[in-house]
């Protein structure tokens, strides 16, 4: 699977999961096009990124270290 995160919803993800760690930013993973996965957490003006690193996606956030989850289940 090729997996992209992107904090911009091209599609409709009504549909998919969504993991709920926060209240203010959502990321919006992808599998080529499609929709698979919404991640809401909490931002602060300090930092936030999230990338995908193998078959994870990995949210990196100043005051509450990193989240990491596993795109494969």
């Amino acid at each position: 699977m090729r997996y992209k995160v992107d904090d911009v919803a091209d599609y409709a993800f009504e549909k998919v999961k969504n993991i709920v760690l926060g209240s203010r930013k959502i990321y919006y993973v992808y599998d080529n096009n499609d929709p698979v996965l919404s991640v809401e957490v909490n931002v602060f003006t300090c930092f936030s990124d999230a990338i995908i690193f193998r078959i994870s996606l990995v949210i990196g956030n100043y005051y509450e270290g990193l989240y990491v989850i596993n795109l494969d289940n």
